[in-house]
Parts: structure tokens; C-alpha cells; sequence
């Protein structure tokens, strides 16, 4: 019905309508971090896939298969770690030592950054998630919507060095 829904992993999910029981809405989320004064930031690490979509229509229906794009109030940013309609890597391949997901992987570095602003954060994630993710022949690329104001940092951003200073 066109909204998003964050489906736990141990949700049991017969029928489309136990969506309302099992999993949480993207909206609703949305309201809750609402009242944060500068910044409302969700990240979301899902495969924007559509479990009730069998996997033999999804290439010839016409509609979205997974998460689609949100409408972003004022102060709200929203990263995904695909794309819409694109599902994301959980890992590189099954001897992948590593426990966390591609985008995860590529994210954790750069969070403590004080040097990147969300933006610059989100451009480098972009380019690392889509070099691993090639690596395993999948295209990833996470995808962003925002309407923000201002420079903010997830570490807190450094003061800006006077470029005629040494």
C-alpha cells in the first residue's frame, strides 16, 4: 500500500496482512525521532525486498519490490544501504569471515570521522559499498534522502582549519 515496513528476522509472516503484527512501519519510526531538535538520522541496513513478491514476477511486475523512497520532512535524513528496488549484500559469500553485512562493513570506519559531513560520509560509503559488493558480482549501491540544513557529522565535526594558516 505504498508505505515501508521493517520486518524483523524472527517474524512469522503467512499472509500480507501479518505485516501489521510482525514488523514496524517506516513512518511510524519517522514520528518517533520527529522530535530531535537538529537532525533525525535512520540508517537501515534491509534488502528492500517485497517477501510477498515471488521471485519469478519480481522482474516483470510493475511496482516497487521493496522499501520505496520516502518523502523526507525537514531535518530528517534517511540512508538505505541499497538502492530501491535492489537488495543488499548480508555478506561477500558464504567463506566471508566477516559477520556483518557489506554496508555495515563499509559504514563502521567512517562513523567516527569528524572530518566528513553526513553528505561526504554517504558519498564514500556509496563508492566502498559498490567496490565490495563487485567483488562478490552483485551491484550495491546505497541510496539516500534528506532535507537537511547545515554540516553535521555523526562523530561531531572538527573545526574547519583556516586554509591561510599552516
Amino acid at each position: 500500500d505504498g508505505q515501508n515496513y521493517l520486518i524483523p528476522t524472527d517474524a512469522v509472516l503467512q499472509r500480507a496482512r501479518d505485516v501489521y503484527d510482525e514488523a514496524i512501519s517506516l513512518e511510524r519510526i519517522l514520528q518517533t525521532v520527529e522530535s530531535a531538535k537538529l537532525l533525525q538520522l535512520v540508517i537501515l541496513d534491509a534488502c528492500r525486498d517485497d517477501p510477498f513478491v515471488p521471485p519469478e514476477y519480481k522482474k516483470s511486475i510493475n511496482k516497487s519490490t521493496g522499501l520505496t523512497r520516502v518523502e523526507s520532512p525537514r531535518g530528517t535524513f534517511v540512508l538505505y544501504s541499497a538502492a530501491s528496488n535492489r537488495t543488499a549484500l548480508d555478506r561477500l559469500g558464504s567463506s566471508d569471515p566477516v559477520k556483518y553485512s557489506v554496508f555495515t562493513r563499509a559504514l563502521l570506519p567512517l562513523i567516527g570521522r569528524r572530518d566528513l559531513s553526513i553528505q561526504e560520509l554517504t558519498s564514500e560509503l556509496k563508492e566502498e559499498v559498490y567496490r565490495l559488493a563487485r567483488s562478490a558480482g552483485h551491484e550495491q549501491l546505497p541510496a539516500y534522502y534528506e532535507n537537511i540544513l547545515g554540516r553535521f557529522c555523526l562523530a561531531g565535526c572538527a573545526a574547519k582549519a583556516d586554509k591561510g594558516t599552516m
